[in-house]
């Protein structure tokens, strides 16, 4: 369970950046 939390908080930081790059752009 810890691994899959861990997989989507990665998920959710991944998404986060990529939209704040779009932004910066």
């Amino acid at each position: 369970m810890r691994a899959k939390v861990s997989t989507f908080f990665l998920y959710k930081l991944k998404r986060k950046r990529r939209k704040m790059r779009q932004r910066s752009k």
